[in-house]
């Protein structure tokens, strides 16, 4: 068996398989063999290759991204080989529940689950940062308990400039904030953005930043101080860079001092650890919740997502759509939209979960009657304008109080959203464009049925000839104002010209427009076609 306590002793500071199960087990990696013997040392991690496998190095773990492709013969064989080759452990994703009958019985490598919600490349990452951790750190300071925020510090005392993290999306994460640090426009720039702004210049140091190994230096620019940086890997994953201005950088034919660099490539060690670790922690928690959320909006629900999602089956909720329709729209926008809806949302309301479905992000609030979730939207919208300079826009449902109606929720935002964006409104509920909506439908319905459409008006929903289009704008016009003086004047014409055409096209269409139901199915697909003509025109 085992040992209940696992050690390095095998290989000295190296780590255990056990130490790595304690690290990532439960959510990321699960033990398949529980007899297994966990006191042998990682000292790497290594692809499967059939051709190679006996070349690998002692203590490395084996991934196996093919692992479900193999038959039971393969498998078999392929642990027979990894055990001969002293790998510490295996590790597989998919297939079989149980990865093969025989499998309790190998003892000398340990067979580990990866979860299918964690890649091979998150992994490797994870892996190689836990080998890492015995790096040694830089100074903390105590003035805030945010790690990322205390790193910039330290970073800043050291070199007496302004020093930013950010994330792979150029995000900012974190900044320092000492009194007398030197900082340039591009930093406040970046900090009040909290991103740093698009430029042409910007991509090609990133570019060279991130195909570098260690250190880099820039020079300075107008509106820009030297900077020396340092991009934040784990094993093969970028994570993103750390960015110090250098008030003794100008001269890039000096070298920059040591303490300097050191400090970087420390700083960039413990910035991945807190990256890494803080993803291990959201990503294996907010996984499972997105997925159930998205299961109740698309009206696939098990009956479990309410606990999984931690909400009560009491809960008024309310669903919340969001979009943004700018020519720059694009994934990474929509991202930004899904932080600033959250940041929002979830100091207001009690329940706040949000995911991206398609070109649209989805929250789902706790709210009594809707006004919750209406003034959440109102407020995220506009600071969502402000902060993107972009279209944004939201619809809100009504309330609800079981895990059932969330899906037609969704339904009833869409169609609001539609409405909002047709008539430029930031945001609406339904009660506020219920006209538009019934209308909304309608054109769906003439579209995509019709044998609902008036023999003679179905026969050309566009109209076709001139005096077509003059007698429908004459029927519609009459229809809506209720009265041929209102509709002449309204036309330009004669009251007379009014009821010679209304007598024309009753004669001509068949209609009988003294039937109130008839009247009332010419106006709606009138009314449906002029309104999709003004929306495909917008």
């Amino acid at each position: 068996m085992h040992s209940e306590h696992p050690t390095n002793s095998a290989a000295g500071d190296c780590p255990s398989v056990g130490a790595l199960l304690e690290r990532l087990g439960g959510t990321i990696l699960t033990l398949a063999n529980p007899d297994a013997e966990l006191d042998p040392a990682i000292t790497g991690l290594e692809f499967f290759d059939p051709a190679s496998l006996e070349r690998i190095p002692r203590g490395s773990i084996l991934l196996v991204p093919s692992w479900s492709t193999l038959d039971a013969e393969g498998r078999a064989d392929l642990l027979e080989r990894a055990a001969s080759a002293d790998a510490p452990a295996l590790v597989f994703q998919g297939g079989d529940e149980q990865p093969a009958p025989f499998i309790g019985a190998q003892r000398r490598t340990a067979i580990l689950r990866l979860s299918p919600y964690v890649s091979w490349r998150q992994l490797d990452a994870l892996v190689s940062r836990f080998l890492g951790e015995n790096a040694p750190g830089i100074p903390t300071t105590a003035t805030t308990g945010d790690h990322l925020f205390a790193l910039a510090n330290s970073l800043a005392a050291v070199f007496g400039g302004s020093v930013a993290i950010e994330d792979h999306g150029r995000n900012v994460l974190a900044y320092s904030s000492l009194p007398e640090q030197l900082i340039d426009g591009l930093r406040e720039q970046g900090i009040l953005q909290r991103r740093v702004p698009d430029s042409e210049r910007n991509l090609d140091q990133y570019r060279t930043l991130l195909g570098a190994p260690g250190v880099i230096r820039f020079p300075s620019s107008p509106g820009e101080e030297p900077r020396a940086a340092i991009a934040i890997r784990a094993g093969s994953l970028p994570l993103g860079s750390i960015w110090a201005i250098d008030p003794e950088g100008a001269d890039l034919n000096l070298p920059l001092a040591v303490a300097k660099t050191e400090a970087l490539v420390r700083g960039a060690n413990l910035a991945a650890a807190h990256l890494l670790e803080s993803w291990r922690a959201s990503e294996s928690a907010q996984r499972p919740r997105e997925e159930a959320l998205q299961r109740l909006l698309l009206g696939m629900s098990s009956g479990e997502e309410l606990s999984v999602l931690g909400a009560s089956r009491e809960q008024p909720m309310a669903v919340v759509g969001f979009v943004a329709t700018s020519a720059a729209t694009s994934p990474r926008l929509l991202q930004q939209l899904r932080s600033i809806v959250d940041r929002h949302s979830r100091v207001r309301v009690e329940l706040a979960l949000t995911t991206i479905i398609g070109d649209t992000l989805y929250a789902l609030v706790s709210s009594e009657s809707g006004e919750t979730a209406y003034a959440l939207a109102s407020e995220a919208v506009a600071l969502a304008r402000r902060t993107l300079e972009a279209p944004v826009f939201a619809g809100v449902s009504e309330a609800a109080r079981h895990a059932g109606a969330v899906a037609a929720l969704r339904v009833e935002v869409d169609a609001v959203l539609r409405a909002c964006i047709g008539a430029d409104r930031a945001v609406a509920r339904t009660t506020e464009v219920q006209p538009q909506l019934v209308i909304d439908a309608a054109v769906d319905s003439f579209a995509g049925q019709p044998f609902l459409r008036h023999g003679a008006l179905g026969r050309s929903f566009a109209a076709g000839t001139t005096r077509e289009a003059e007698l429908r704008a004459t029927l519609l016009t009459w229809l809506e104002l209720g009265s041929i003086s209102a509709a002449a004047t309204a036309l330009r014409i004669h009251d007379n010209s009014v009821r010679y055409r209304l007598q024309s096209l009753q004669e001509a269409w068949g209609v009988d427009l003294s039937d109130a139901d008839e009247r009332l199915a010419l106006w709606l697909e009138l009314r449906a076609q002029a309104f999709a003509e003004s929306r495909a025109k917008s």
